[in-house]
């Protein structure tokens, strides 16, 4: 983390535990998969978060105060993807570009995640983003649950040079998938 990265308390405790449950970045209306970014982009924070059904972000200057709301991914009609998507993880930044992984549902309500790579400098900005997914639900406890055929990445820590990705299995379980870092460049490369 930057030195200068001081996180806003959105549940602030004294203890560790016991917690003061603060909210969600922007309060009044349907909005979730909140995720900031691991860096000031631009000289602001910068978080996604979901007015469904698209992914948008959202900046900041002190993380109390939220506004520049922009639309970054929307549901692409027909595909796996084809009526919502939210976030995941932090964003993991490549020379590339920022990659995001992010999960979405077709008219089958079936959850499954994908990736794609937004500019650095202006992550309004989609510079790839493949058709294919790259997971959907297959094992039983990802099918049967809370939230039945759902998967959904939550983190991505990068580890010499592998990504750990933590996600939801059926709103029930934590699953670990684990890709090399450059292999999942390629293929949202490729498209």
């Amino acid at each position: 983390m930057p030195d200068d990265f001081r996180p806003a308390a959105k549940a602030p405790s004294t203890n560790l535990i016991t917690w003061q449950r603060l909210g969600h970045l922007i309060q009044g209306e349907d909005n979730k998969d909140h995720v900031l970014f691991p860096r000031k982009i631009g000289g602001r924070y910068v978080s996604f978060h979901r007015r469904p059904p698209a992914i948008w972000l959202a900046y900041s200057d002190d993380l109390q105060h939220w506004g520049d709301f922009q639309i970054v991914m929307s549901p692409r009609s027909g595909n796996w993807d084809g009526n919502r998507v939210g976030a995941g993880g932090v964003p993991i930044e490549t020379a590339h570009g920022w990659l995001v992984l992010y999960h979405g549902y077709d008219d089958t309500v079936t959850y499954r995640f994908g990736a794609c790579l937004l500019d650095l400098k202006d992550p309004t900005r989609v510079v790839a983003r493949p058709r294919p997914y790259l997971m959907e639900p297959e094992e039983t406890w990802e099918i049967k649950g809370d939230v039945p055929h759902a998967i959904f990445s939550a983190a991505n820590p990068v580890v010499d040079g592998t990504v750990y990705v933590y996600y939801g299995g059926a709103d029930r379980v934590i699953g670990l998938a684990t890709c090399r870092l450059e292999e999942l460049l390629a293929f949202v490369r490729a498209g």
